[in-house]
């Protein structure tokens, strides 16, 4: 997709940069789909990247559902997503752990696949930090910016796509719950008609970060509910209740004067693959999620429009159509008949 949207991209990692810092030229940073814990030096390159006024884009992989496809034995919907830098689907060595990418109209890109295995020098940052980066140092960054993974993956009994048709179907949601954003210009416009296709996705939890600015742009059905034992069974009594979550946030800094960074957070990075993408939505979505990202959110929107245009006339025009049709219509009439009537006498006289 990135490339569909005139980026080239490049791979980054540990042993090629990353653990250094993000490269000056890269204007859109994106994790997609990391299946392992990030070296602390890696995140500390985000941090010093996003205090540059960087972008990024961080689509996660819920742990429910990879314990799922275990549960079911099914194929790794992962497998081939832009989070991999293999073209064949294979997943990554865990050493490569990021995309860099250029754009033709000269912006860059850098997407992280793969966590990486540990190793190399852990680098400082002037970022506030969090309890969760011991653990899981990606985890602290995004509570930093004032979101978290929630536990489980969203099923539900309705509202999906069958693709299996079988109760592995539950998971495969679509919604059309949006919010007006600049990042879903067209989606929040033509909710009801475009839907959000997202299979297996987790949701999102707000945490306290009083110099960020959230907002939750996408949001599930509210038939919808968080499957905490992957028997995609709706059990009340196991603490499971049917409510909209968020899908996806939209994260800027709340204080003024603060150097300018925007970042986007969606539950599940499935949603962003070939799985997906042959959706409308889906597309539409990345569209102009990249777009407010990279600072380009003039460019969203419908590039077309099947509208008819409506036709107004002032009262000074509708008075000269007034007066030429009662008039000029009965002028143009008699001239055309007294030109009839001479060409007549002409041809008799001869």
């Amino acid at each position: 997709m990135l490339e569909a949207l005139h980026f080239d991209v490049e791979t980054i990692s540990l042993t090629s940069g990353l653990s250094d810092a993000v490269p000056d030229d890269a204007d859109l940073l994106v994790v997609a789909g990391a299946k392992e814990a990030f070296h602390p030096a890696e995140v500390a390159a985000m941090r010093a990247y996003l205090e540059r006024g960087g972008a990024l884009l961080v689509a996660l992989e819920p742990e429910a559902t990879r314990n799922l496809e275990r549960l079911l034995d099914l194929p790794d919907p992962m497998a081939g997503s832009p989070g991999s830098a293999q073209a064949d689907g294979a997943k990554a060595p865990a050493n490569e752990t990021a995309t860099e990418a250029t754009e033709d109209r000269g912006s860059k890109a850098a997407r992280p696949a793969e966590g990486a295995e540990s190793g190399g020098t852990q680098q400082a940052s002037d970022a506030p930090t969090n309890s969760a980066s011991a653990s899981d140092p990606l985890a602290g960054l995004l509570a930093d910016l004032g979101v978290a993974l929630g536990k489980g993956v969203l099923a539900a009994e309705g509202g999906y796509v069958p693709l299996f048709h079988a109760k592995l179907d539950r998971v495969n949601l679509v919604t059309d719950r949006f919010s007006i954003h600049p990042s879903t210009t067209v989606l929040s416009e033509y909710a009801g008609r475009l839907l959000l296709f997202t299979p297996g996705s987790g949701f999102l939890e707000r945490k306290d970060a009083p110099t960020r600015k959230v907002v939750f742009t996408v949001r599930s059905l509210p038939i919808a509910w968080a499957d905490l034992d992957g028997d995609l069974e709706f059990d009340p009594d196991d603490g499971e209740a049917k409510r909209e979550r968020p899908l996806v946030a939209a994260v800027e800094p709340s204080e003024a004067g603060a150097t300018p960074f925007r970042v986007i957070v969606a539950a599940d990075a499935t949603f962003m693959t070939d799985l997906a993408l042959g959706n409308l939505g889906n597309q539409q979505f990345l569209h102009d999620a990249i777009n407010w990202l990279i600072g380009a959110e003039a460019l969203s929107g419908r590039t077309e429009s099947e509208e008819d245009v409506k036709i107004e006339h002032t009262k000074e025009d509708q008075a000269k159509w007034f007066y030429a049709t009662v008039l000029g219509v009965p002028v143009l009439v008699l001239g055309a008949g007294a030109f009839h009537v001479r060409r007549r006498r002409r041809g008799g006289s001869h």
